[in-house]
This record gives structure tokens, C-alpha cells and sequence, in this order.
């Protein structure tokens, strides 16, 4: 069990080192074609539509050919979804990409909303955190949501991984926000899509991300009301995030209860 000094001399250690491999990215303007030798670099092929259903739509048409390390990004997604098939409103200026992934030791549930926070934090100084199991919150209201798919090929488990982050749109609810009203200024949408996957890549190699996501989850060790799909609701405290994104919820009489990040249809924080 580290200390809270060595969680944050690892936090620190982390953000120093990402912030040099990212450093001047957004110094001057990233073109398209500039993204796409960086992503290749990265070993991703990089494919851009203006308008389609859903990115992950796409994903899956390439897992059916032939499987291919992707990053599809829309400008536009029709029928942008969430977790459970809810409406993700995915107009012109947010970012909406899937990153097509496979392997065995990935953990997307918890490095794709960490790297967001983690980019967010060093490239813009932002107060933002991860509100389990995934969604990435700025000021109390969310930023950002992730959406990840498995497909399962022995030995190898294909990950699609559906992120959308409002970046220059103006959000239709209260209860979201946009990176331009918190920053009060347009941003390129290249060097949030470039950064994101940095920062997913380099969390790749990091020993253990979930230290790293215990320590930027403002859920952790709050009291939650958690609705399962089946109806089932559960009050209790986050003790603990496993690196599947399962977690380990304790109620007011002690007793403890795995959670897993699939069962969840929404969250509460009660404290």
C-alpha cells in the first residue's frame, strides 16, 4: 500500500514526464496532416469523416475486415451513443473519436478518463477529475464521457473505445460544460485529439494507473447512491477502484459489495 507522499511523488513524476514528451504541441498550429504523421508515429492510422452515425459504428466495420490499431474521428455523429444507448448530442466542435486498441493489460475504463484529466491538467491547468466509472467532470459539471466495447479474440481482446469531450460546442444542458466557456476561448480540436492519445499511450507503460486514477477520482472514498440496470440501488462508500474498473462499495453497516462498472447505470454523489 503506497503512502499518500509516495501517490503524489508518482503523480508528479508522471505529469513531469508526460508534460516533456508533450511539450510545444500546442506552442503553434497543429494541421491535419501534422496529426496524422504524429498519430502514425504512434502506430495508429488516423480516420476523419465529417458526418457519420458513430465513430464506434466504424470501429466495428474495421474489426470486421481487418483489425487495425485506429483512431476514427466525426466531426459530426448522428447518432453519437453513451453508456447503456443513451444520446450523446455530438454536434460540430467537440471531439468525438474512437480509439481502436487491442491487448491483453490495457484497463480503458481507467486509463481513457485519466488521460483526458491528466492532459486537461497539465496542458491547461484545469480542475478536472474522473467521476466513476468514467466520466470526466470540470467546476461540477461534465466534460467529457467515455464508451468502451470489448470484443474477445483468444488471445487477444479488442477494445473500442468511444470518447467525447465538448470542446468548442455549447453543451444543451446545465448540467455540462465546454472547455471554450471554461477557458473563454476556442481550442484546437487536434492538439485535445493528439494530447489524449499521448497521454493514453504513455498510461499504457505506467506501472499503475490506478494509483494515479484513486488519486484524481473525486468519487473515491465519497458516499455514492449507485443505480444498477436491474433496478438495484446501492448506497455506500468507494473504497477501493480495481484496474477493470470494478469497484468495492461499503454501506453504513459495514457490509461490502462488488460493483462492476458494467452493472452501472448512473451515479449520485451523496457526499
Amino acid at each position: 500500500m503506497l503512502s499518500k507522499r509516495s501517490k503524489e511523488r508518482l503523480l508528479g513524476e508522471l505529469l513531469y514526464t508526460i508534460r516533456n514528451v508533450i511539450k510545444g504541441v500546442s506552442s503553434q498550429k497543429l494541421y491535419e496532416e501534422d496529426l496524422k504523421r504524429a498519430l502514425k508515429r504512434l502506430g495508429y492510422e488516423y480516420i476523419h469523416v465529417t458526418k457519420t452515425t458513430s465513430t464506434q459504428d466504424i470501429a466495428k466495420k474495421i474489426l470486421k475486415k481487418n483489425f487495425r490499431k485506429s483512431i476514427i474521428r466525426a466531426d459530426v455523429q448522428l447518432s453519437g451513443r453513451g453508456r447503456f444507448g443513451r444520446v450523446w448530442y455530438s454536434p460540430a466542435g467537440g471531439l468525438w473519436i474512437t480509439i481502436l486498441d487491442t491487448g491483453l493489460d490495457i484497463y480503458p475504463n481507467i486509463i481513457a478518463p485519466l488521460a483526458i484529466v491528466l492532459f486537461l491538467k497539465v496542458q491547461y491547468n484545469l480542475e478536472v477529475s474522473i467521476k466513476w466509472p468514467n466520466d470526466v467532470y470540470a467546476y461540477g459539471k461534465k466534460l467529457a464521457g467515455i464508451l468502451v466495447e470489448a470484443i474477445s479474440e483468444h488471445p487477444k481482446v479488442h477494445y473500442m473505445i468511444g470518447i467525447g469531450i465538448n470542446v468548442n460546442n455549447d453543451p444543451p444542458i446545465e448540467k455540462a460544460i465546454s472547455l471554450k466557456r471554461i477557458i473563454k476561448r476556442e481550442v484546437n480540436l487536434n492538439e485535445i485529439l493528439l494530447g489524449t492519445v499521448v497521454y493514453y499511450e504513455l498510461l499504457k507503460r505506467t506501472a499503475d494507473p490506478i494509483v494515479i486514477f484513486k488519486r484524481l477520482c473525486h468519487s473515491f472514498m465519497s458516499w455514492l447512491l449507485i443505480k444498477l440496470v436491474d433496478g438495484q440501488e446501492i448506497v455506500g462508500k468507494l473504497l477501493d477502484v480495481h484496474k477493470d474498473g470494478t469497484a468495492i462499495v461499503e454501506d453504513k453497516e459495514g457490509r461490502q459489495k462488488i460493483v462492476h462498472a458494467s452493472e452501472v447505470l448512473y451515479v449520485l454523489m451523496l457526499s
